[in-house]
């Protein structure tokens, strides 16, 4: 089987959950909207981001050991 046909499920309430992704490129972007869709509190942590979407906590920088204490979800 081919690798890119391998998807893991995941059937979550990401309503108002704190969900934090590392990286600000056109993928963590898809990933941002896709989490934003189903109400999660997104943050992203990246020294730079194409485009941040309205409502996302932006920390322009590198991660640092901690940023994903208390994250329900990390991409």
């Amino acid at each position: 089987m081919n690798e890119a046909a391998y998807r893991f499920p995941l059937f979550i309430d990401l309503s108002g959950k704190k969900c934090v992704v590392i990286g600000g490129g056109k993928i963590a972007l898809r990933r941002i909207g896709v989490l934003l869709s189903f109400g999660a509190d997104v943050t992203v942590i990246a020294p730079a981001c194409e485009a941040v979407p309205e409502g996302v906590t932006f920390l322009k920088r590198m991660y640092q050991p901690g940023d994903l204490a208390g994250a329900f979800l990390a991409v």
